[in-house]
């Protein structure tokens, strides 16, 4: 983001060191644009495609277009699109057989072909004739050709750029703090300029969750969020009033309407971000009474959570013990250490570890000393499942 005097007072909520790294919706729109060129969706029956001996660096298996000739590998997303067109449940056979650790080599891509084969390009398992979306990436030379999504014609693509466009009518202003978009999704945080929110703490911001998905695993959305100006967590909050934008890729969409709908959700989210900025501050006083080990635990039983991540989750406690002091021993603190954490898993994971710090924060007084209960009443071998105890 370009710093000058006026775009640093339009967010002075935001850390200096922070706003260098921020995107304007110029750089945005140039990234977004440049991936949306190796797209191209074609609509068209299995007949059309037929299982190839490639096999990529990644292992997966790949289809050839009749038509063009060309070699296109398969996403997993994609195989798995494929499995459904097909009366026969072989996924989990067709994973396990790319998955096995052992060195490819040409005999097993042929396998994987005649399996293929068999089980789904073949008319007593599939309808051959039924036209199908291939969502594909045609590279520029470099890469390898990929299908990244296999979809009923039924599912209706929603442009990233056009709802790119739609947010910088609505906030021309905005900049994005993180941006994690490509050809198939958009997963962003969105700050709001100070001249459109009413908080005025300087500790904590509003900005919005943005999301939406061209490939079929994922909805539009837009969320109210908050940030700590110091490392630029974000947390999603509880839409107290207004309207949720969550909308499906399938059937009509007029989106026409679908714009309108999306412009009076951002202009109804924006003035709850001040009421989640104080929530937010709120959570300080919501005191931790419990060992972190077991709070921690507890977080990774309720919401089946990995050793690996639980081990995050304490390294990243610590870490905003050293930034936030006192403070981290508050739902405030464990708020932190979550959102630091999902900053560096993938997109549905931050956007859900987002949305799970977004709902310790926002506990009342009794949930909140019911979930410290539940964390102080946990055994030394639930425990011991993700920490190992000292003696």
């Amino acid at each position: 983001m370009e710093n000058s005097e006026n775009q640093v007072n339009l967010f002075e909520h935001v850390h200096k060191d922070w706003q260098k790294k921020c995107l304007s919706y110029d750089q945005v729109f140039e990234k977004a644009t440049k991936q949306n060129a190796l797209v191209k969706d074609i609509v068209s029956p299995l007949n059309d495609w037929e299982p190839n001996t490639f096999l990529d660096e990644k292992n997966r298996p790949a289809l050839r277009n009749k038509k063009t000739g060309k070699i296109y590998s398969l996403t997993y997303h994609a195989l798995n699109g494929l499995c459904k067109t097909s009366t026969v449940p072989f996924s989990g056979v067709v994973t396990g057989m790319l998955n096995n650790g052992q060195k490819r080599e040409t005999v097993d891509a042929e396998l994987v072909c005649q399996y293929l084969n068999r089980n789904l390009f073949n008319p007593s398992c599939a309808d051959l004739e039924k036209p199908l979306l291939f969502r594909t990436w045609d590279s520029d030379g470099d890469s390898q050709n990929t299908i990244r999504a296999i979809l009923s014609t039924s599912y209706v693509v929603i442009n990233n750029l056009w709802y790119l466009d739609i947010l910088r009518s609505t906030i021309p202003q905005g900049v994005f703090s993180h941006w994690r978009g490509n050809a198939d999704i958009l997963c962003a945080n969105l700050l709001i300029p100070d001249t459109m929110r009413q908080e005025q703490d300087s500790e904590v911001g509003g900005m919005l969750s943005i999301g939406n998905n061209e490939i079929g695993t994922g909805r539009i959305t837009s969320l109210p969020s908050v940030f700590r100006a110091i490392c630029m967590n974000g947390t999603i909050m509880g839409q107290q009033e207004g309207m949720k934008i969550s909308k499906i890729h399938m059937g009509k969409i007029d989106f026409d309407n679908l714009k309108n709908i999306i412009i009076e959700n951002l202009n109804k989210t924006i003035p709850l971000l001040s009421a989640n900025v104080d929530t937010m501050l709120a959570s300080k006083d919501m005191k931790i009474n419990a060992p972190i080990d077991n709070i921690l635990s507890l977080v990774a039983m309720e919401n089946k959570l990995t050793k690996k991540i639980v081990k995050t989750l304490k390294e990243n406690y610590l870490i905003e013990h050293e930034i936030i002091g006192k403070d981290v021993h508050s739902a405030y603190g464990l708020n932190a250490a979550i959102t630091r954490t999902g900053q560096t898993l993938s997109n549905d994971q931050w956007f859900s570890f987002d949305m799970l710090a977004g709902h310790i924060c926002s506990m009342q007084a009794n949930s909140w000393q019911s979930f410290m209960n539940r964390a102080n009443n946990l055994t030394e071998k639930q425990i011991k499942k993700y920490f190992a105890l000292s003696n």
